[in-house]
């Protein structure tokens, strides 16, 4: 019989290939997936508002950037049309000319058809945002047209430098990104040539002397919408009688004060230690004249001494009262009836506080007035007797009417880092009394104007004050 044939022995300098981590694979698997998911919803889109907001939101988390701003050519110049996270751009935000700043001194120095990377103070050490600016990293991502040149960018930011990874695939997205624009784009161009040759048709004509002759004699009511908040009308400012510390605050806010209720207190250790030294002071210097008034029926040393220790007396006795006063200006008292108003008793304590600063309000929660801020683009609906109709957000269906009493002569910023004209209006209906701190919109409503003026007005003072014509 023959023998079966040796097997070989496995060699141990040799190994087995070892496959690749599952989850590397699933990560892997997992980041195509949400490319792919994106580009599906850019493809779904069906206008360019739609298209930016998702380019500045989704576009900047799949990349790993913390802000991102999507820039659109006008000519020489740039204007941003999203932010992330932001519903809408407010031109009047610094930021927003800040960053249309850097985009033309990158066109400028630079190929804006290109993708480019860049630390922001290197690029830009001249303007003084940039040190206070948290992303220093900006990635310039251009959206191309079918000539290869940059109609729109999108400028993303954050706090480390940008990975190959990252930009490649910023670059994938924008490519999307851009073809989808030009889809959405293209099929309002409008063909001079053949409008101009519809217009010179008679029917076109007619229709658009119609359309300019509704447009000047169609009358509508002026309006305009504003934030609102209704306030106390005549409020009573508790202020800070002496510089000092916070030590505790015993109301909280929106709680009901009587007058001479104790709203806060101040730390009284120096002014407690003083008014108790001038107490003893007191009672030494009455001791002395005691025993002189009584050593001056014989002696004539005494007599003499007497007036003197009279006098230190009523000084002694003076500057216990001023200590006195002192030590209870650091016990706070409402000098009135009504609602403590004011954020946070945690906040106050503890706080360093100054003669005359501000630390509450007591209002009259019957007696309250309309808050408004109105944009300075509206400021035509300022005067005095305009119409108001306010919205509660708590009741929005059910409106009040108000009245404009008095308007702020100048612009100031706002919360929102806005300018605005401050207006203040009463409301006609004295028994319906919303609560205080209510926000809602104001809608002003003012003389008839034209139509056209109506539809035209902000377009053209837009055009205004970019152009200056």
């Amino acid at each position: 019989m023959t023998s079966a044939p040796a097997q070989p022995k496995p060699d141990p300098a040799v190994r087995p290939a070892v496959a690749a981590p599952v989850a590397v694979v699933d990560a892997q698997v997992s980041a195509l997936q949400a490319v792919m998911r994106t580009e599906e919803a850019i493809r779904k889109i069906v206008s360019t508002q739609e298209l930016g907001f998702l380019a500045v939101n989704d576009v900047r988390r799949m990349v790993q950037g913390r802000q991102a701003f999507l820039l659109v050519r006008k000519g020489a110049d740039w204007e941003t049309v999203a932010v992330s996270s932001l519903a809408r751009v407010d031109r009047g935000v610094g930021a927003i000319g800040w960053v249309e700043s850097i985009a033309r001194r990158l066109a400028a120095e630079s190929d804006a058809n290109a993708v480019q990377d860049f630390a922001l103070p290197a690029f830009a050490t001249d303007v003084p945002e940039t040190a206070a600016y948290p992303f220093p990293y900006l990635l310039w991502q251009p959206l191309s047209g079918q000539d290869n040149r940059c109609f729109a960018a999108l400028l993303m930011t954050r706090e480390t430098p940008w990975a190959p990874s990252d930009k490649a695939l910023a670059r994938r997205l924008c490519e999307t990104l851009g073809h989808s624009w030009r889809a959405l784009v293209a099929p309002g161009a409008i063909d001079s040539r053949g409008a101009w040759a519809r217009l010179r048709r008679p029917a076109a004509a007619v229709l658009l002397l119609a359309v300019m002759a509704v447009l000047t004699l169609v009358q509508v009511p002026m309006s305009a919408l504003a934030p609102a908040e209704i306030v106390a009308r005549t409020p009573g400012f508790v202020t800070v009688p002496m510089d000092g510390v916070i030590a505790d605050v015993q109301v909280e806010p929106g709680a009901v004060v009587r007058s001479g209720t104790l709203l806060a207190t101040l730390v009284d250790l120096t002014e407690r230690g003083t008014f108790e030294i001038a107490e003893r002071e007191v009672a030494v210097a009455l001791a002395n004249w005691r025993r002189l008034g009584q050593s001056a029926f014989s002696e004539l040393q005494a007599r003499r001494e007497l007036l003197s220790a009279e006098a230190e007396l009523a000084l002694k006795q003076a500057e216990r009262d001023y200590a006195r006063e002192r030590l209870s200006r650091t016990r706070i008292l409402a000098d009135r009836d009504g609602i403590a108003v004011f954020p946070d008793r945690r906040e106050l304590i503890g706080r360093p506080v100054q003669t005359g600063q501000r630390l509450m309000e007591i209002a009259d929660p019957a007696r309250v007035h309309v808050r408004i801020q109105m944009p300075v683009e509206d400021a035509i609906l300022i005067a005095p007797g305009t119409r108001v109709r306010l919205f509660l957000d708590s009741e929005p269906l059910r409106p009040l009417e108000a009245e404009v009493t008095r308007a702020a002569m100048s612009a100031r910023p706002n919360e929102a880092n806005a300018l605005s004209f401050l207006l203040h209006a009463s409301l006609v209906d004295a028994a319906a009394v919303p609560r205080l701190g209510t926000r809602g919109t104001a809608q002003l409503a003012g003389p008839p104007v034209a139509l056209g003026f109506y539809l035209f007005r902000r377009p053209v003072s837009a055009l205004r004050q970019k152009f200056g014509i």
